[in-house]
């Protein structure tokens, strides 16, 4: 919640981006694996921009995938 402050929020997104890092790298991986299929996942880069769009805060996760 914005009414706990910033550093809340944060915190709260940096969850959520560990949780998407282990879905792609493991469940998705090993799905695919499962399912007799290549597929190799790499984490780029996580972008955060408090300024791009004004009253919205961007935090994008980057992700290269082949298979």
């Amino acid at each position: 919640e914005a009414r706990d402050g910033l550093e809340a929020v944060y915190e709260t997104l940096l969850e959520l981006e560990a949780a998407i890092k282990e879905a792609l790298t493991i469940t998705v991986v090993k799905t695919a694996r499962d399912q007799g299929q290549y597929l190799k996942t790499q984490y780029v880069e996580t972008i955060t921009d408090e300024d791009r769009l004004p009253h919205y805060k961007l935090f994008a996760l980057c992700w290269r995938v082949e298979g």
